[in-house]
C-alpha cells in the first residue's frame, strides 16, 4: 500500500510526513475543544488536514492524552494509527506512558506506523530506555530507512545503554552501517565518552582502512576522555623492540598487528589529536616528537595538530622551524601554515592589547 502520510517527516517539519496541505486552506476550528472530541476527531475526520489539526492540538495536553492515543495505536485504519502517533512525537517526553505500546510497534515487521514509533520514542529522550534492546534490533534489519530511525533514536535516548547499543555493530561486517554510526557518534561529542573502550576496541582490529580512519577521527571527538589512550597507543607503537612492552600494551599489539602497522597506527593517532583541537594541549610535547618521525605522512599530520591545538610556544615554533627543511613537501607545508597561524593570532592579540591600552590611556584624559 502506498503510504500517504509519513509522519516522522511531517513531525520534523514542524507540520507531518509527507503530506501537503493547500496555502489556502483554512486552518480548522479545534481550539477550545475538550480532549475526548479531539481524539474523537482523529477517529472520524473527514480528512487529512482535520486529523492533522487535532493531533497538533491533542499534544497540548501532554500526558494527559496518551491513554486515549494509546487507544488510537490499535486502531484497524492505518490512517488513524499515524495520527496518533504523530500527537505523541509532538508531546516529546510527555508521552513516556506511551512507551509500552510504541515498542511492541516498533518491533512489529507488520506494523504500518513502525517507523512512526520508532520516531516517537526518540522524542521521549532518556525515559525511553526500556526500548533501547528493541530498537538495538531494528539495526540488524534490511531496511535502511528503519535502520537510519533506530539510529536517531538512540543518539536522542543518548542513555549509556542507548550509546552502547549503538556502538555494537562496529564489530560487525556492515561498513556503511558503521560509517553512518560513527558519524553519529562524532555529531554526539563528548558525550559519547561512555562508549570510549567500544570504540577504542574497535579501531584496534578494523580491517577496513577507510572505517578505521573514521574511528580514529571519531575518538578525536571525545576530547579529555580519550587523550591518555591516544598518548599511550602512541608511544607503543613508537617502539621497535617488543621487550619494551609490558605485558598490557603487548596484548594491545597482538590485536592490532595483523590489523594496521606501526606506522599506520602513530599516523591515525595524530589525526585523532588533530581533530581534538584545542583540547590536544596536554599532547603537544609527543607532537613534537611526531615531527621528526620517519613517515612523512605522521609529520604531516603532526604539523596540522600543533596548527589546530594553538600552541605558541617557544619549543613549538622551534619545532616548526626545523620542520620547513623537511624532505617532503606536505610536511613544509604544513609546518608554515602552522607558524602563520601563530603568527596571526600572536597578531590579534597585540591588536586587542593596543585598543585595550588605548581605551585606558582615553579614559584617563
Amino acid at each position: 500500500m502506498t503510504r500517504l502520510v509519513n509522519l516522522c517527516v511531517l513531525a520534523g517539519l514542524g507540520i507531518g510526513i509527507g503530506m501537503h496541505v493547500c496555502p489556502g486552506e483554512v486552518a480548522l476550528a479545534t481550539e477550545g475543544l475538550s480532549l475526548q472530541e479531539l481524539l474523537n476527531r482523529i477517529e472520524h475526520a473527514d480528512g487529512p488536514t482535520e486529523r492533522l489539526r487535532a493531533a497538533e492540538e491533542i499534544a497540548r495536553f501532554g500526558g494527559l492524552a496518551v491513554p486515549g492515543l494509546c487507544g488510537l495505536l490499535r486502531h484497524e485504519d492505518q490512517r488513524v494509527q499515524s495520527h496518533a502517533c504523530l500527537a505523541l512525537i509532538r508531546m516529546g517526553p510527555a508521552a513516556e506512558r506511551a512507551i509500552p505500546q510504541l515498542s511492541r510497534m516498533a518491533c512489529d515487521p507488520r506494523a504500518w506506523t513502525r517507523e512512526d514509533a520508532i520516531f516517537a520514542l526518540g522524542q521521549v529522550g532518556p525515559a525511553a530506555n526500556p526500548a533501547v534492546p528493541i530498537l538495538g534490533g531494528v539495526l540488524q534489519v534490511e531496511d535502511r530507512r528503519l535502520r537510519k530511525r533506530a539510529i536517531q533514536a538512540l543518539a536522542a535516548i543518548r542513555t549509556p545503554d542507548a550509546l552502547r547499543t549503538l556502538a555494537a555493530p562496529l564489530h560487525g561486517d556492515d561498513s556503511e552501517l558503521k560509517m553512518q554510526l560513527l558519524r553519529v557518534f562524532q555529531e554526539l561529542g563528548p558525550s559519547a565518552a561512555v562508549v570510549r573502550p567500544n570504540l577504542l576496541d574497535a579501531a584496534l582490529t578494523e580491517s577496513d582502512r577507510l572505517v578505521c580512519d573514521e574511528l580514529y577521527l571519531t575518538l578525536g571527538t571525545l576530547g579529555d576522555a580519550i587523550l591518555d589512550d591516544l598518548l599511550a597507543l602512541f608511544e607503543h607503537s613508537s617502539k621497535t623492540s617488543s621487550d619494551a612492552y609490558s605485558e598490557a600494551s603487548a596484548a594491545v599489539t597482538a590485536k592490532r598487528s595483523s590489523i594496521a602497522s606501526h606506522a599506520d597506527i602513530r599516523r591515525r593517532v595524530v589525526m585523532s589529536l588533530c581533530r581534538m583541537r584545542h583540547a590536544a594541549g596536554m599532547a603537544v610535547p609527543t607532537l613534537h616528537r611526531a615531527l621528526e618521525d620517519p613517515d612523512a605522512t605522521v609529520r604531516f599530520w603532526a604539523a596540522r595538530a600543533l596548527c589546530e591545538s594553538g600552541a605558541s610556544d617557544s619549543t613549538t615554533r622551534t619545532a616548526l622551524m626545523r620542520a620547513l627543511t623537511d624532505a617532503d613537501a606536505d610536511v613544509r607545508w604544513g609546518a608554515a601554515r602552522a607558524l602563520r597561524n601563530i603568527e596571526f593570532r600572536d597578531n590579534s592579540a597585540n591588536s586587542c592589547n593596543d585598543n585595550r591600552s588605548a581605551l585606558v590611556a582615553r579614559k584617563e584624559l
